[in-house]
């Protein structure tokens, strides 16, 4: 073998030392990998809890995994943080969800409850419909069945819902109904209010029981549109569950206008 020059031996030495991780300590490499490798694995889903009675959405982070709906199913149903609420009962559980068609067929545990209520069933479609495979969203019971999700005027859909079915409960809703808050125990009289941007100021409230309307009454806005109004109304309801709705009624034919509603038990 030829002898080596100083430049040879040099070259070999940087190289040896390259190969050993000289200059830096392995947990210091380490590290690094395993912070890049966390950030990489998560990702930011939209929640939605409430805020006085209203949808609000809040991000959480999760494994950037395949299931990603499970994942912020999952997220939502561990609960809000600070001083946001949920209508989804304590202990709840994802039991299955399938995407197929738009569609996303959601079976919770049975602390859901048969008939969740209709702030709870928004939070699970607002949060579901943020992915663009999903459209809609049907709601089962694991044990008891297909959950009956309620529209904005108070009604049954036919199927599945779409996060437009709950968008009079976002914070800019054409019409907003504050207080009382859905699912509240209430005494007669009952005093409703909240605020609108509809024609005029004018509003129709509509009591249905059991499937039948039993009461109905016009209520004036503070503001015509474009403007937004408040409002506020008192009444007599009959004790039991009912369902109160506020909508813009149409000049043209008197179609339901923007319904919101609220599900109240009267004692």
């Amino acid at each position: 073998m030829g002898r080596r020059t100083p430049l040879a031996l040099f070259v070999l030495a940087v190289g040896a030392c390259l190969l050993s991780g000289c200059g830096s300590t392995g947990g210091t490499t380490t590290t690094a990998a395993t912070t890049t490798t966390q950030t990489a694995g998560a990702r930011q889903v939209a929640t939605w809890f409430l805020d006085a009675g209203r949808l609000t959405r809040v991000n959480a982070s999760v494994a950037d995994t395949e299931a990603i709906a499970t994942a912020a199913i999952d997220a939502l149903l561990a609960g809000p943080s600070g001083g946001d609420t949920t209508a989804i009962p304590s202990g709840t559980r994802l039991v299955s969800l399938a995407i197929s068609g738009g569609t996303a067929a959601a079976t919770f545990s049975s602390e859901l409850g048969a008939t969740p209520s209709r702030a709870a069933q928004a939070q699970i479609v607002q949060t579901l419909t943020q992915f663009p495979t999903v459209t809609q969203v049907s709601i089962s019971v694991d044990g008891t069945g297909a959950v009956p999700l309620e529209g904005g005027d108070g009604t049954t859909l036919a199927g599945a819902a779409t996060a437009d079915d709950y968008a009079d409960l976002l914070p800019g809703a054409y019409v907003v109904i504050d207080s009382p808050d859905p699912g509240t125990e209430v005494s007669n009289p009952v005093k409703l209010s909240g605020s609108a941007v509809v024609t005029e100021g004018t509003l129709e409230l509509e009591v249905v029981q059991d499937g039948k309307v039993v009461a109905t009454k016009l209520v004036t806005a503070s503001a015509g549109a474009p403007e937004r109004g408040d409002w506020s109304t008192t009444l007599t309801l009959p004790a039991g569950d009912v369902t109160v709705t506020l909508f813009e009624p149409s000049a043209e034919d008197g179609t339901k206008l923007h319904p919101a509603s609220v599900d109240l038990h009267v004692g």
